[in-house]
């Protein structure tokens, strides 16, 4: 089993981006951290290396509330090409969103394999690396 991982970050908020990446740095167990603002950036870029699998994260921190493509349709988007992805991939619906109603329809996606809200302690984040590593 490889122990260093590719993490992606997909949300438009800098300082969970910062926040996300220093902890990784204290964890190491990642070699690989990608940051997108919106969800089209991130879907073009996971597209773009479908003959590349290795540049695929192996694990999704997503927004839900994003400027251009939003999480939603990041998701719905993601579930077209999901079959052309040939490894693993861990999907966490992280987003300061309070909205019941949000939380439900994360329920509908298979592909979401936990629901977080903001913002996320650092033994939290650890709790959610463990999981993956």
């Amino acid at each position: 089993m490889n122990s260093k991982k590719h993490l992606c970050i997909i949300d438009d908020d800098k300082i969970y981006q910062f926040t996300i990446k220093k902890t990784l740095e204290l964890k190491q167990n990642f070699d690989r951290l990608s940051c997108f603002d919106d969800g089209l950036a991130a879907i073009n870029y996971i597209k773009d290396n479908l003959d590349n699998q290795t540049e695929i994260p192996d694990i999704i921190l997503l927004d839900i509330k994003m400027p251009r493509m939003n999480g939603w349709d990041f998701l719905e988007e993601f579930l077209t090409i999901k079959p052309l992805i040939k490894k693993e991939l861990d999907l966490f619906l992280v987003t300061s969103s309070i909205d019941y109603r949000d939380r439900e329809r994360a329920l509908d996606y298979s592909e979401i394999s936990k629901f977080r809200v903001k913002p996320i302690s650092y033994k939290e984040m650890e709790h959610i690396l463990m999981e993956v590593a």
